[in-house]
């Protein structure tokens, strides 16, 4: 889970509320810390963009193919969580400005937007896309992922014209806002088929701040339903029906969902901001949710603030403290004693339309195989044709099941696709690579300056070598290529510190190649004491020379887990192909 630094978030707004700067300058220390290591743990060098599962949509095959391990999952590049990633670097400005530091951060963060905006953009539905995954050739994946799009517009990580786009393009259903779409077949509902409140809130929030009124009362129905029906706050619902009975778990009073509905009259309907030095409004009140709404005993740093908001609109006509009318719609940071705040709306609203969707399923993902030189992949049913990639490139489309490649002459990589009759797509199929003979080079781990060991099975060759922090000696081995170029390399391991779906016993490294450091090597945990299970990291493109090229595997202070202790796993192959 790459999503840790979302907390930030919490930390500004804590600042803003109550401008404690001790609060600030430990909030700023830790965080640039985790920003400092996670820009050589987890940033993506092709891309820019930040690695690792979605923000929240933690259950893995809700929202991801199954052929995905999760180092597959650690290498995909998901919007959500490089939405927060932006605005933890725009936050770190802010804070660096309170404090009166060198601000390095407001540059990354734009460096981010664009690559956000150049990567995961999709110009033909006008949202965002919900990851790119993949092996070494990554593509993007056409479902929308609402809390993403959410942050994209609340972040000003979209253009003006791309936040319209949003609001008027991404899918939203009768009940909802669903957390992807179109939906995964064969699973029940929790993240897939479902909707959440508190992502429906962030939605509602991103509908508010582009004065999308209609799309904010929409908003506000839904998560008054389902708080109204079923008589407390629910985790989340089914997407299609909107009852909470059918969803794999739920709960009641689920904090998550009670703090979006508690924005929805903070944020939304009195439209409180906080900002460093003042508590700034503007409300949005559909015409049908018109009235006077009143907060009183509202405490705000040295004042206590009687409240009301009378009307409806996207615009306030009046602002008033005190009797006074107050033209910066805000109350100072310096204020004491006790206020009247009378706000009154314009009467005006835009009343663009909400487009809803029918709920839809995608077509199950094909399986892709590989045998003397045939590529072959399992019917789907309601398939209309299958599309064949080639090195992330869209190859042939196909109404078969398989096709010749004859001998290869170098490396390729392919996977398929299945399309509907409503043009739909599934996901990409696992990704199969294809090479000649000769073209790998494989060298076992334990062949080196690291002892070998024997305790486990499966291994290959002569044993493996164990990674431990107790053990932090570094592996050192070279490797002559035959020619300058790219290559891929992967890892066989094991890791049984945790299961698959939780824990944070995660193997991290760092690989240096030729003296100089390329990347963070990440082996996840593949199951519970289940140390004989072995599989493959994700590949890394890495530049060679011809010639004796060297290679150390060591732990640098940035590879320190969440855990903090256990960061421990098996090594028994590495294996190098040339791609270009």
């Amino acid at each position: 889970s790459s999503d840790r630094v979302v907390w930030a978030m919490a930390a500004w707004e804590i600042y803003t509320y109550t401008g404690d700067r001790n609060w600030l300058e430990s909030a700023y220390q830790i965080i640039r810390n985790s920003v400092n290591a996670d820009a050589r743990t987890i940033r993506d060098r092709k891309t820019g963009l930040m690695r690792g599962e979605s923000s929240f949509l933690d259950w893995r095959k809700q929202t991801y193919p199954l052929w995905m391990e999760p180092a597959d999952i650690y290498a995909s590049l998901n919007l959500g969580t490089n939405a927060a990633h932006f605005r933890v670097l725009t936050i770190l400005g802010k804070m660096a400005g309170e404090l009166g530091e060198s601000n390095e951060w407001t540059e990354q963060a734009e460096i981010l937007r664009e690559n956000i905006n150049k990567y995961l953009w999709l110009p033909d539905k006008q949202y965002y896309g919900q990851y790119l995954y993949g092996h070494g050739y990554k593509t993007l994946s056409p479902r929308s992922e609402a809390l993403g799009e959410a942050f994209c517009v609340l972040f000003d990580i979209a253009s003006p014209e791309q936040r319209d786009a949003v609001m008027n393009h991404a899918p939203v259903l009768d009940f909802g806002i669903p957390c992807i779409y179109p939906q995964i077949p064969n699973l029940s509902s929790y993240h897939n088929n479902a909707i959440w409140p508190f992502v429906q809130a962030f939605w509602t929030l991103a509908a508010a701040k582009e004065k999308h009124a209609e799309m904010v009362n929409y908003g506000l129905a839904s998560m008054l339903r389902q708080s109204a029906l079923f008589l407390t706050n629910k985790e989340n619902y089914v997407a299609g029906d909107g009852d909470f009975a059918g969803t794999v778990i739920n709960s009641d009073r689920q904090l998550w969902s009670i703090a979006g509905q508690l924005a929805m009259t903070y944020r939304v309907l009195l439209g409180m901001e906080f900002e460093p030095g003042r508590l700034v409004f503007h409300p949005l009140i559909p015409e049908n949710c018109q009235g006077t709404y009143f907060l009183d005993n509202f405490h705000y740093r040295e004042g206590v603030y009687s409240i009301s908001v009378d009307g409806f609109g996207d615009e306030i006509s009046s602002f008033k403290i005190d009797g006074k009318e107050d033209g910066n719609h805000a109350i100072p940071a310096s204020l004491t004693g006790d206020h009247s705040i009378v706000i009154t709306m314009t009467g005006h609203i835009n009343s663009t339309p909400v487009q809803l969707l029918k709920n839809y399923t995608a077509p199950e993902t094909p399986v892709l195989s590989l045998e003397e030189n045939r590529l072959s992949w399992t019917p789907v049913e309601k398939a209309s044709g299958y599309e064949l990639f080639r090195n992330g490139e869209m190859w042939q489309t196909i109404s078969s099941t398989g096709i010749e490649l004859g001998e290869p002459s170098g490396f390729s990589e392919y996977q398929v696709l299945a399309v509907d009759s409503q043009c739909v797509q599934s996901f990409k199929s696992n990704p199969v690579q294809v090479f000649p003979d000769l073209g790998q080079t494989v060298l076992q781990a334990e062949s080196f300056n690291l002892k070998a060991e024997h305790a486990v099975k499966g291994f290959s060759g002569k044993g493996y070598v164990v990674f431990s922090k107790k053990n932090s000696a570094e592996l050192h081995f070279s490797v002559r290529v035959p020619e300058t170029g790219s290559y891929r390399l992967q890892f066989r391991y094991a890791n049984g510190s945790g299961p698959m779906n939780t824990d944070n016993k995660c193997g991290v490294r760092s690989l240096y190649v030729n003296n100089n450091f390329v990347c963070s090597l990440v082996f996840p945990q593949r199951g519970k004491d289940e140390w004989s299970n072995w599989g493959l990291t994700n590949p890394e493109n890495i530049d060679l020379v011809k010639g004796e090229n060297t290679f150390v595997i060591c732990f640098d202070p940035s590879n320190e887990n969440m855990n903090g202790e256990i960061n421990s796993f098996f090594l028994d192959q590495v294996m190098l192909v040339k791609t270009d």
